[in-house]
Order: structure tokens, then sequence, then C-alpha cells
């Protein structure tokens, strides 16, 4: 069956008309004719026609020239409650897809569509998990550079650096040879016939071939007639390296491998890979288009395809959009080998294309030249070896796109360097001459984590804030690249974007850097929301990022929030990545919501002596069984959630002549004392009383525990009610008597997604905060009935942990061991909850969040 997909799909690659297209296209996968008669297929097709078949596909047919800009428009069009398994856009070239399923991209010519047809086998019912994974040329020669790498390393221990300079060199040879500065096949000729087979003299073979590329003479003639044009800028290579007979044979295979076929930017990306096995953060890490799109397109490719097509239209189109592409900057101050720069030096190199053809068919005057030069691309990177297989991608990617001849091909070594991008100043190196547009993706390492290097990179990028008092201390290593990107803006028309982490949009990261961000005269102007960015390759890794683009206030700008595979415009993004420009702040009075009952701190033992395990507690009763009286059992988050027994002592004063006659318990209290008063003023005054806890809360009938610290993988907060005998610790929080709607409410998926977007985490936990995250969650104000559906659905809820008493809270809501009742009560909870926000409920998170942070801030006004 799939071979015939793959046969039948070569046919329809003849055909020119998009409705012959289209009709057999869909019949290759099963698509009845009569779906197709009654969609109107068989006439001709419209431009911008939608066709929708069911829930697995919605295409539209267009004569946009590029389809990634174009889907950014289908995405503000597609209507909301509609989920379609693929999204197909198809102009009269091309073809882009996407697979909602997996967020997997499709980017393929329609005349080559038969190579790609595995891609849609989901149409026919066919997962494509069970099809094997086919490697392209940019993988295999990859996995043979690694093993080379491997081979050498164990010939030539300790020598990596010079191994990757042999490595550098060997990539700019094979392009080389591949691009016509060598005559083809020269490296295999070479190698084969004037290196021994031991390998034993194939260095000094190699360093007259890297001699012959960079253009030096008074070599071999069998070398200097290969030489065709030549690199400059290639760093040298000294001969200092072992080479043998196995070594050999990889090389000849490498140079057997088809490098008409590789893209520079994906090969850069493998080689890094390789040269840095212990960053597992870099592994096979060349980033596809479809993803580097999400970044330049919302931040300036769009617009300038967006007036194209417009100009195209009105018939307005001259050489002056040219000459505006000609004075756009792009720079990427975390470059690594280059991924971002060489995708927007071809998207670039396209545009200027299509406007050159069409000067040309319609008779408008231009110069015959490059409008776009490498020159115009800027990038540093702390590798060095990372640093100069940049440099090549983008020589080598301009020669393979150039209209004209290129003999001499320049490295850009003065714009792609090697350096400590925080420690540079950025106006100094990319000179702000027309726009400039700064991309890229930051290293993520969070505060905890950064060595003293980067810690003094930080000292000194927010050098001026800290002389004003500003603390960044809680502060991620990329918002360093923020700061000086929006340094680096302000007062112009350029914007910035970059790939980070998630935890730059939640916790102590949005009030601490984002108003400091916007005083410098910035504003967030377009974002996406949670998602996994996936690079490609073999043992393709995916991490959860956010993109975020912004732009100085001088340049008014339509702002767009993209949520999965839609996107909606607002009137401003919060650094939440959410409607409205809310900044949430602690809430110190209570709660915003005025329903809500006040959340505290649990009591605070202050001295470990009023604290027992289990054998400690029953050691003490077997001895003094009138101990019994004084103690209670105890518990903060571990307690409450592993469901460890912990005890206390819990005496009043009236009890505590009788309790101290018990020798353990008054050698406890004497231990607590003496801690407390070689404490500061406030716990010595505590020492007075050292029979009790700072604070001694207890409830009338029972109390509603909140852990502080939990798993971030739990998808519901264990929360639930011990009786009026366990005292809460101050590792918890606690809301004494509370009614059972208030524990529906903050047991909510709404509650939840408040918290893990105000508060934030703590390294892979979430982190709960009552003045942060309680105090300001915002609840419409509920009538009796709402409270009441809200009270059934949460009984509902402790029913089914009834049912399931033998868990542990860790185990009730571990995602693996769940039990079905609760999943379900669970759902009921939400539903209920939710319909207090909204009838009907919600789609999406996002649009949970956008609800929740307008209505905090129409609390706020109110106030």
């Amino acid at each position: 069956m799939i071979q015939e997909i793959q046969a039948k799909l070569k046919k329809v690659e003849n055909c020119s008309s998009i409705s012959d297209y289209l009709n057999n296209f869909f019949l290759c996968y099963g698509i009845p004719r009569a779906t197709l008669m009654r969609l109107g297929l068989e006439n001709a097709i419209p431009e911008d026609k939608e066709i929708i078949i069911g829930n697995k596909l919605f295409c539209e047919y267009t004569k946009a020239e590029n389809l990634y800009a174009r889907y950014d428009i289908v995405q503000r069009q597609m209507i909301k409650n509609n989920r379609y398994r693929f999204v197909m856009l198809i102009n009269d070239k091309d073809i882009l897809a996407l697979d909602t399923n997996n967020g997997e991209w499709l980017s393929v010519a329609r005349n080559n569509i038969h190579s790609e047809f595995e891609f849609f086998l989901p149409l026919v019912g066919i997962e494509r998990t069970v099809i094997s994974n086919k490697e392209n040329a940019s993988t295999k020669i990859g996995e043979k550079f690694a093993q080379y790498y491997n081979e050498m390393l164990l010939l030539n221990p300790g020598k990596e650096e010079e191994i990757g300079l042999l490595l550098v060199n060997l990539v700019a040879a094979f392009f080389a040879d591949s691009c016509g500065i060598l005559e083809r096949g020269t490296i295999h000729r070479l190698i084969d016939l004037y290196s021994s087979e031991d390998g034993m003299n194939l260095e000094s073979i190699l360093v007259q071939i890297f001699n012959g590329i960079i253009g030096k003479k008074g070599l071999p003639d069998y070398v200097q007639n290969s030489c065709k044009g030549s690199v400059h800028g290639l760093p040298s290579y000294c001969p200092s390296l072992i080479f043998d007979f196995k070594t050999r044979k990889t090389l000849l295979s490498l140079c057997g491998l088809n490098w008409d076929s590789v893209e520079p930017e994906v090969i850069g990306a493998l080689l890094q890979a390789i040269l840095n096995q212990e960053d597992t953060t870099v592994a096979y890490n060349y980033t596809s288009t479809a993803n580097v799109y999400k970044v330049i397109g919302p931040l300036f490719i769009d617009d300038l395809y967006e007036e194209y097509e417009y100009r195209k239209k009105e018939e307005t189109l001259s050489e002056d959009l040219l000459d505006k592409i000609s004075n756009i900057s792009v720079f990427d101050p975390s470059c690594g080998t280059g991924n971002f720069l060489m995708i927007c030096f071809k998207e670039l190199k396209k545009l200027e294309k299509l406007i050159k053809v069409y000067c040309v068919e319609h008779s408008i005057e231009i110069e015959d030249k490059s409008y776009v030069s490498i020159e115009n691309f800027y990038g540093i990177e702390q590798n060095d070896i990372a640093t100069q297989v940049c440099r090549i991608g983008m020589a080598f990617t301009n020669l393979k796109i150039s209209d004209f001849p290129i003999k001499k091909l320049d490295l850009p070594v003065h714009n792609i360097c090697t350096g400590r991008a925080l420690l540079m100043d950025w106006s100094d190196f990319c000179p702000q001459n027309g726009s400039v547009y700064i991309v890229g993706n930051p290293s993520y390492k969070g505060a905890h984590s950064l060595n003293k290097e980067q810690q003094q990179e930080m000292r000194v990028v927010y050098s001026e804030e800290i002389d004003n008092g500003f603390k960044i201390g809680e502060l991620d290593y990329a918002t360093g690249y923020f700061y000086k990107a929006t340094q680096y803006i302000k007062g112009t028309q350029n914007g910035f974007a970059f790939v980070t982490t998630n935890s730059l949009t939640q916790g102590i990261h949005v009030p601490t850097l984002w108003p400091l961000l916007f005083s410098k005269g910035i504003n967030i102007s377009f974002a996406y929301t949670s998602f996994k960015w996936k690079n490609e390759g073999r043992n393709t890794t995916a991490v959860t990022v956010v993109i975020i683009g912004c732009r100085s206030v001088n340049n008014p700008h339509i702002k767009t929030i993209y949520d999965r595979n839609l996107s909606y415009d607002a009137d401003s993004i919060s650094p939440y990545l959410t409607k409205g420009g809310v900044i949430v702040q602690k809430e110190n009075r209570g709660p915003i919501s005025k329903d809500l009952p006040k959340m505290l701190k649990g009591n605070m033992p202050y001295g470990k002596g009023l604290l027992l395990d289990s054998r400690e507690k029953k050691e003490l009763i077997e001895q003094y069984p009138s101990a019994k009286q004084f103690l209670k059992r105890v518990v903060g988050s571990q307690e409450y959630i592993h469901g460890q027994e912990r005890w206390c002592l819990w005496i009043s004063d009236e009890q505590l002549e009788e309790a101290q006659k018990i020798p353990p318990i008054h050698d406890r209290i004497e231990s607590v004392r003496q801690v407390r008063m070689a404490g500061d003023k406030s716990a010595q005054k505590l020492a007075a009383r050292a029979h009790q806890f700072r604070e001694i809360n207890m409830p009338q009938k029972y109390t509603l525990v909140i852990p502080s610290v939990s798993s971030e993988n739990r998808v519901y907060m264990q929360i639930g009610y011990v009786s009026n005998n366990f005292v809460v610790t101050n590792l918890a929080f606690a809301i004494y008597d509370a009614e059972p709607w208030v524990f529906g409410l903050i047991s909510s998926k709404m509650h939840n997604l408040w918290i893990r977007t105000v508060c934030g985490g703590l390294e892979t936990r979430l982190r709960y905060s009552n003045v942060l995250g309680y105090n300001t969650f915002p609840v419409p104000v509920l009538s009796d009935e709402q409270k009441q559906n809200i009270t059934e659905a949460a009984l509902g809820v402790l029913i089914e942990r009834e049912y399931n008493s033998e868990l542990s809270m860790m185990e009730l809501y571990n995602p693996d061991t769940m039990p079905e009742g609760l999943k379900y009560a669970h759902k009921i909870l939400d539903d209920a909850v939710e319909n207090c926000y909204k009838f009907g409920g919600f789609i999406s998170n996002q649009e949970r969040l956008d609800e929740m942070f307008m209505l905090y801030r129409s609390l706020k006004e109110a106030k």
C-alpha cells in the first residue's frame, strides 16, 4: 500500500493545473472522489481557496511566494474550535504543511512530493512512527564525521583542538570540491592516488589541498591544476596529527558522500555537536527553517513579503524595495555555527531574486548587482571552532545561491567573531546603519548554575542598574541578552527576538526583569507561548521554550500572540505572554478576590527539639504514657505529599508545668530555649515560651493544607484537608476551617495554571506563594449557586481520594498512577470552576490565562 501511494504521487507531480494536482493528490491518500466533487475540486480552483476535509486536513491554494508568511495569515483566520490533523498551503511551486499532532513541518517542491510521501500517511491511518526514519545526506555526513573524529582522537589523545581545526578545514574543502572552487572530485582523487594505504603521508596531502584552497603558490601541479578559485580567511592548519589505514579509509568514504545536497547550516550544527559532546544542549542542534521562521518571520520577514505582495498587486514594485532589503542587517549575539544567520540570509536572497524577476519581466530598471550581502550579517560566538564553521557556512551559502560567479571566496572574518557577547559593545561591533534585527537562542542557564565567568558577565551587563540598587541574584543568564538587546534598539525602529526558556515569563523574572526593560522604551511585539523546540537530526531532542519578540515603542506594530497552531492580535502583550500589560505584584494585605479567606504560612517550630519522628514519639509514649496529651501529628509539604509520619510537642501555657515533669520533654524544651537565646533579638523574645512554636494557629474543625513546593509534573496541586489534631508547619501554607468550595477553587486547573505562571518554579519543582500566588488569584464574584456547584464537585474529588486511601498524595497525583475516577472527578470540578469565569469553559490554557489576567486587571483597578 505504502509503495503504491509513492508510485501514484510520482504521476501527480506531472499535473500542471492546481485542480488536477490536488484531486490526484487527495485520491492517492484515499479521500473519496465523491468528497472531492462535493468540494468542487474538479473545477478551476481560485486563489486563496480553502479546502477542508473533515478534521483531517485544512488546505489553501495561494499565489503567495512565501508560504511561511502566508501561514501566519492563515493562523489568524482559522476558527479556534476546529482542529485539523494537517494544515497545508500550496502555491504553483511549493507545498508547506504542518502535522498538528507532533508539530512537524514539511516544506517540499510540488514536483518532488513523492520523496516526502510518508508525511501524509496518517490520512490513511498509518502513523509515521512505524516507518523507519529516513536519513538525509547531512545526517549521514554528520555521523561519518563523528566516526572520523572518534578514530582520530583514539590515535591522537589530548589533541581535540587540532582535530577540530582539521575537521573545519575538511568541511571547507568538501564544500569547495562541490561548489567549483576545486575541480570536482579532487579530494578523493588526490587522497586515493597520492597517499599511502597506511595513511602515513596522508597529512601532507591534506596540507597541500588546504594550501591550494587558500591560494598558496608553489604547490605540486596535481594540486595547483585542480584549484579553480580560492577561499580566504580559513584558520591555519599546522601538521601535528597521526593518521592510519582506518582513518584514511573513513576519510575516503566521506569524500564519496553527496555534498551537493548538503546545506551548510546543517553540517555546521552537526559538526558543532561532534566537537562539543560534553554540552548536551548542543547535540545535533540544527534547527529547521520552520522553527527559525517563528523568530524571523514576525520580526521582519513577514512584513517584507507583505509589502512585496501588496506592491505587486498595486503594480508599484520597483528597485526601492531592493534598496530597502540591502539596508537590513541581522545580528545573532549567540550564533553558534550560524543556523539563524544562514537561514535569514537565504530568506532575504530569495526575496531579492523574486523582486529582480518581477522587475525584469516588467521592464523596470534595476542595477545588475547583489543587494543582499553577507557583510550585513553579524555573529558572536564563544567557541572559536563554531565561529570558524559559521564563517565557512555563510560564505558557501553565498556561493551556492549567488547570481554571480565567485572565484575568490572571502570568509566574513570581521563580522563573525569569537568573543563573550555580554562583555562586548554591540553598537560598536554591529553599527546601526539602516535596520538591524537581533535574533538568536541564548544559553538558558539558571542563576544558580552560572560559573564565575558568567556571574561576572551578568554583573558587567547590569552594572549601571546594580549601582541603583537593582538585584540580579535570581535572573537567568539569558536575561543579559534581553537587557543588552533592549539597550541596543531603544529609540530606533529596530527589534529583537529570542528563543528562550519559559522561566523568563514566570515567577520572579516578571516583576524583576520586565519593568526594567519596559522602562528603556520597548514593548513585547509578538510571542510564541510554550512549545517544544525540536532540533533536527538523529537523536532529536526537544526542550520547552517560548519566543519573545520586542520592538522599540517608537515602532508601532501589530502585536500578535501565537498559541500552538493559532494566533491572535492583542492591544498589548504582558511578560506572561497574555493579553494586556499586566504584571502581578505581591498582595500583602490579603486576597484580591474578596470571597477568598486568608491563607497563612504554617507554624514555625524555631527549634528542632519540638519535633519528633515516629520512632521518637513511640519511645516517649512507651516510657511516659501521659506524654500522649502533649503530642500532635505535624505536616509540612513533605509529610503531606508523601504521607510521612512526624509529630510535635504542642503544649499550652496551662499544661507547661505538668509537661515539664516528663524528663525528655523538659530536656527538649530546654534545648529549644538555648537555640533561641543564641539567635537574634526576635528569637530571644521567643525563648520565654520555648515550649511552643513561633505561631500557634489551629482550626476549630479542620485545616486545608497547601504544600509550598511540589512536583511540576503534577497536573493538579496536591492540596487537601487534615483534622484539628494536625499542626501545619511553616513548610506549607494553611487555610483554617476552609469551606469545600475554597478547596475546589484552589484544586482546579485554573488555580494551578495561575500559580505556575505567576510564582514560577524552584529548579524542577513548582513553588507556591500565598502573597504572590494565592492573594493575587483572580476569582469572579460567586453566586450561592456557583459555590454550591463547586462544593459538590469538590466533594466528589475528596470521595475519590477516600476510595484510594492506601495511596499517598504523591501516588494519587502521579500522572502514571492517578486513578481514573479521580481524573474524572477533577474534570467535573474544572468544568464547575471554569463556568464561573466563562460559560462553556475554555479551549486552551492561553484563553484561561488571558481571562484571568484581564480579571486581575479589573480587580486591581477597582481597589
